[in-house]
């Protein structure tokens, strides 16, 4: 996995975060490749193929204003602020 580099936009929260789907990087792709996950404190605690999906779940159900990731997992991630 290419290092993403994070801009400024991004807080010590966000980079925490995104360290520990750095960390786990090929655990998570063998796991759940091709799909997005979204992170809290080092864990998964969603997945699912649709990006939107997992964040209207992540927003309304499991994390309110809790600050999460929510990142693809493939060679070629995006990762989305929310």
């Amino acid at each position: 996995m290419a290092k993403l580099k994070l801009g400024r936009g991004f807080d010590k929260t966000y980079r925490r975060q995104w360290g520990y789907f750095e960390q786990q990087f090929e655990e998570l792709l063998t796991k759940y490749g091709g799909e997005f996950v979204a992170m809290y404190n080092g864990r998964v605690i969603d997945h699912d193929k649709d990006d939107e999906e997992l964040a209207r779940r992540m927003l309304d159900d499991k994390m309110g204003a809790k600050r999460f990731i929510i990142a693809e997992v493939s060679r070629e991630p995006r990762v989305y602020e929310v």
